[in-house]
């Protein structure tokens, strides 16, 4: 007997935590399809034709994409409809954290939304940040969403992270009754507790959809003496629910949107996370056009502390959006290069294997690395420091076209460099590190630029 009600409690919960092999969040369809499978959307055929690491190659209306998952990317177009890659079978495979990705039942997780509608209606849906304080989304968190964090060994011994939702810098606000936390949509308060429920100084409060009962929103790093809203409230779009924790290093807002057919508790509330990056930039931004930032100035530090860095550690792949990032291609299997970081600083490390040892493991074709900044046009004063805080390093530095030489650095030593009137003309300035030596890595810790002449 015992037995049989043990079996029958397991069963209640993955019932409970199954899913259907598509929903809607808004006016957006997500779709599970495996390679080789293919979907008739309003129409219009649309088909997985191959997969590589966590790129899909999407075939709409005889029109061929290759799509990475959106953790930071916006849906293409194609054939009047917007699409993009939710979830994908890679990138869960990289983590520990499978309940997470648990709606994620096929290869990927396939977007797609009529293209003359917004993912979101606006009369409907606010982004979750108030911003009459001049709050600004810089979109540079390194822990984005479904960010490869690596070996969590907090979380437990052998844990692989990819994170839960997005965090949302909020760091000269932290402890402020500024920039204060709102819904995103009308609802209910499902969620709201304090130190004694999450076992730190922060909060969290949980939203659920008064248009979709299943899906429900995340706030966490709420600061529990601002709360608003108790459980049971219902609220309208853009009431303040709390202002945001911190504390003398860090300030942010974990945000995460998750379908379940039941109510999530705190110690569950990440469970069956949705991708939804389009989304918030498209409340962000008013539209999903396409802002690009053009950089006169910079001062980048590779790899440091969230809160030296405001979260900004510039290890991930290049994006648009963002304005800067590394030159990784397909090859790599987490868009983001290694770091290493102390209390004397950080530095990014650039294996010709990144990630070794690992389910992450991605091998550079090349042999070299570029980073890669969008700049306005003109002449630049520029600036390096490289070198890695624990291992030796030999590369070869390139700034644009010009060749600063070969070096070879001992554990811990750097070495400053720089280069004036540096020419750019096609509105990226680029820095390359070649690898000497496959066995060697090559690092860098710091990278500034001035425009000096038009």
């Amino acid at each position: 007997m015992i037995q049989k009600t043990t079996v029958f409690v397991i069963f209640c919960i993955l019932v409970s935590y199954s899913n259907a092999q598509s929903f809607h969040f808004g006016n957006v369809l997500y779709v599970n399809l495996n390679q080789g499978e293919e979907y008739s959307f309003k129409g219009v055929s649309v088909k997985v034709l191959a997969i590589e690491n966590t790129w899909t190659k999407v075939q709409i209306d005889q029109q061929e994409k290759w799509l990475n998952v959106a953790r930071r990317e916006l849906p293409l177009e194609m054939a009047g409809i917007r699409v993009f890659v939710a979830d994908h079978k890679n990138l869960k495979a990289l983590t520990t954290d499978d309940y997470v990705h648990q709606l994620l039942t096929k290869d990927v997780i396939l977007c797609l939304s009529d293209a003359s509608f917004p993912l979101l209606d606006t009369s409907q849906f606010t982004f979750p940040i108030a911003r009459s304080d001049g709050f600004e989304w810089s979109m540079e968190e390194d822990s984005h969403l479904f960010a490869y964090l690596g070996l969590s060994e907090w979380i437990a011994p052998n844990y692989y992270r990819s994170h839960e939702g997005m965090d949302i810098s909020l760091h000269q606000f932290r402890g402020k009754k500024q920039s204060p936390v709102v819904a995103i949509e009308d609802g209910t308060i499902t969620l709201a507790v304090d130190s004694t429920i999450t076992g730190s100084k922060d909060g969290c409060i949980t939203l659920r959809s008064s248009s979709d009962s299943t899906i429900y929103y995340i706030y966490r790093h709420t600061l529990p003496t601002t709360h608003q809203v108790k459980v049971g409230d219902e609220v309208n779009k853009g009431q303040i629910l709390s202002h945001i924790w911190g504390d003398n290093r860090w300030g942010h807002l974990h945000f995460a949107v998750v379908k379940r057919e039941d109510m999530p508790d705190y110690e569950d509330r990440y469970t069956s996370t949705i991708g939804f990056f389009p989304q918030m930039f498209e409340l962000y931004n008013g539209s999903l056009e396409l802002k690009t930032k053009l950089f006169t100035e910079g001062n980048f530090e590779f790899g440091q502390f969230r809160w030296l860095s405001d979260n900004s550690q510039k290890l991930d792949a290049f994006n648009t959006n963002v304005g800067f990032g590394w030159n990784l291609g397909r090859w790599s299997k987490t868009g983001k290069v290694e770091r290493v970081r102390s209390a004397k600083g950080g530095n990014a490390r650039l294996w010709k294997t990144l990630h070794q040892g690992t389910p992450a493991a991605s091998t550079n074709p090349e042999n070299f690395y570029e980073f890669s900044i969008q700049v306005e046009n003109g002449l630049y004063q520029v600036d390096l420091v490289i070198g890695d805080l624990e291992l030796p390093t030999a590369q070869i530095v390139m700034i644009e076209n010009k060749n600063l030489g070969i070096y070879r650095l001992l554990p811990g030593d750097f070495k400053p460099l720089s280069q004036e009137s540096i020419s750019v003309e096609d509105n990226l300035l680029t820095i390359r590190l070649e690898l000497v030596d496959p066995n060697i890595c090559a690092g860098i810790s710091q990278l500034s630029f001035v425009k000096i002449e038009k």
